[in-house]
């Protein structure tokens, strides 16, 4: 084991152990969400413009086709100059030297941004043949040339049985069906100690679907209390609460120099950004302005798979595949 893996592994004991110790700081540039909470439709309007696809090797019309490969789900939690942290499942990302792309909610698909061998990719847990010691939290960076709004996360609020819990995510669709984010309601059932594999914890109602993993958990203030991970059918699902995805990852910021710049925060969106949000549903996060094209587009990156050995090393399919013409 390496000496990362073991330095969490030896972190995530600590945590349980100590469950009182004290709590990782985050910034405080603005001012937190009321205990009041706001309305769902507030919530869904940052979990549409936050909540994100992740899956190997992805490509512009691939969400759009329902042709991602094994696609996950995240959510954007920082940013530090042009770089922003995406939290999600380890398992998500789980294959090593592969291309990881994300598609943000205008639509846009980033390469994951290449650090040392593993593409920017920070795993805060160890996958063990079936099972994961430590933590299935994993942290993806990526470069980005715009404004994205990011999440704010709780650790002041308590969550307790009978709260209200909203998870996002994109579930894998039908073959060739365009996928489609789903934004579900639901309630807290049970908080446990964190299971050795994995680390989940909590547990909670709403209805969620294979694609949704590493997708967030929402509290009735539109704060991020989990990541979502687990699904049981039509019993309770399963997340992991933000305190420990906060503090495993400063642990790894001890010996991980992609992780140093970040910082959590709990800034929210104010009331106005909020209401434009709502009355300016963007249209690329739940709806698809041409599926026909983003058919053909999927299609032709598919033909271009074989002309690079990575085709999202440099973002650019001309200047991977520039032996082949396109048309």
């Amino acid at each position: 084991m390496g000496s990362l893996a073991l330095g969490l592994m030896l972190g995530w004991a600590r945590d349980v152990a100590i469950a009182d110790e004290p709590r990782s700081p985050i910034s405080q540039t603005s001012s937190s969400t009321s205990d009041r909470s706001i309305q769902p439709e507030y919530i869904e309007a940052i979990a549409e413009r936050t909540t994100v696809v992740i899956a190997q090797d992805l490509q512009a019309g691939e969400v759009e086709a329902g042709t991602a490969f094994e696609p996950g789900s995240g959510v954007i939690v920082a940013r530090a100059r042009n770089i922003y942290y995406v939290a999600t499942n380890l398992h998500v990302v789980q294959s090593t030297n592969v291309p990881y792309g994300i598609r943000t909610y205008d639509g846009k698909i980033h390469v994951v941004t290449k650090y040392d061998n593993d593409y920017g990719i920070q795993r805060l847990g160890e996958q063990l043949g079936n099972t994961i010691q430590g933590f299935d939290l994993a942290i993806v960076t990526f470069k980005g040339d715009r404004d994205y709004p990011l999440v704010g996360i709780n650790l002041n609020t308590a969550i307790t049985p009978g709260a209200a819990t909203f998870v996002s995510g994109w579930p894998q669709s039908p073959p060739n069906q365009p996928m489609n984010q789903r934004f579900s309601p639901g309630e807290i059932v049970t908080v446990q100690p964190p299971d050795p594999d994995g680390g989940y914890g909590l547990f909670y109602t709403s209805a969620t679907a294979v694609g949704m993993s590493g997708g967030p958990v929402f509290n009735n203030q539109g704060q991020v209390i989990g990541i979502h991970g687990r699904g049981e059918g039509g019993r309770s699902n399963q997340g992991i609460q933000v305190d420990y995805l906060v503090r495993q990852a400063d642990l790894a910021k001890q010996l991980s120099e992609l992780l140093r710049p970040l910082t959590f925060q709990t800034q929210m969106p104010d009331a106005a950004t909020l209401a434009r949000w709502v009355n300016n549903q963007p249209l690329t996060a739940t709806r698809f302005d041409n599926p026909e094209a983003a058919f053909r587009e999927a299609f032709r990156q598919a033909a271009l798979r074989y002309c690079s050995g990575s085709r999202v090393d440099t973002g650019d399919i001309e200047e991977d595949c520039d032996v082949m013409p396109t048309r």
